[in-house]
């Protein structure tokens, strides 16, 4: 696969993102035992089309940002009623295509998303766990 966020849906976008996940954690050795799993119901009965399981850091939601800009917004829904999307989820992975066209992943804990949700790329890039973020070029 192409180190390089492809898709033409938003759905497509998420999807291509949690393969490169894997694939990012098996070449750097991060753990080689993480998987994609697809439709997956957490405990609070919230269905993800897709999410990262890895044995080392748990269930990882995956983001797929739109948009080339560093200012670009984050597509983050509130969580409520219905919308427990980060129950039994230790990260959250943000991907998108930056202006030299590659592509970028952030991992960002998800008690941190849940105390300060990230408005912008700029903001996940701060609080970013920095050992895992990734770089992909072509």
């Amino acid at each position: 696969m192409s180190p390089r966020l492809v898709g033409n849906s938003p759905q497509e976008r998420t999807s291509c993102l949690a393969n490169l996940i894997v694939e990012h954690f098996v070449a750097k050795k991060i753990d080689g035992r993480t998987a994609v799993l697809r439709n997956h119901t957490n405990s609070a009965g919230h269905t993800d089309p897709v999410v990262v399981s890895c044995p080392r850091f748990g269930l990882i939601h995956v983001i797929a940002i739109g948009g080339r800009g560093q200012d670009g917004g984050i597509p983050l829904h509130r969580e409520g009623p219905g919308q427990d999307w980060l129950v039994d989820k230790s990260y959250v992975a943000f991907g998108w295509i930056d202006p030299f066209e590659r592509t970028v992943i952030c991992f960002v804990e998800a008690a941190a998303i849940r105390a300060t949700p990230p408005k912008s790329k700029e903001s996940v890039m701060r609080l970013a766990n920095h050992d895992l973020t990734a770089l992909l070029r072509l």
